[in-house]
């Protein structure tokens, strides 16, 4: 399962292989409560961004998405959005375009950050 991101022109991608995935928390809809809730995966994820990118405070918060996966596993995607700079948009006609930048966070709360396409 991969998400591409971009930040500045430069492509990341968020990639989870089927093994994480499989040692991922185990649970289900008629499961009772989640094991790691939406405010602590975008915590966890946040953690994780500051640290990979410094510029931080360029980017909210897009979106929380609980996704199952194909092998029936749930986690969470985390995406961050680049703040529009007003007159940047302003000059394009409001076509902008934002970076964006996914996390997932895994029901046992480990986070798969992006890495940069190399070459």
């Amino acid at each position: 399962m991969t998400v591409l991101g971009v930040k500045g022109g430069e492509r990341y991608y968020t990639t989870i292989n089927h093994d994480v995935l499989k040692d991922s928390s185990a649970w289900n809809l008629d499961g009772g409560d989640l094991p790691l809730s939406a405010q602590a995966a975008y915590k966890l994820a946040t953690v994780e961004f500051k640290k990979d990118f410094p510029a931080f405070g360029e980017f909210d918060i897009d979106e929380i998405r609980l996704k199952k996966s194909r092998l029936g596993t749930w986690l969470y995607y985390v995406t961050y959005v680049s703040k529009p700079n007003k007159e940047e948009v302003k000059n394009s006609g409001g076509s902008k375009r934002l970076d964006r930048i996914t996390y997932f966070v895994l029901l046992n709360s480990k986070v798969i950050s992006p890495k940069k396409k190399s070459g």
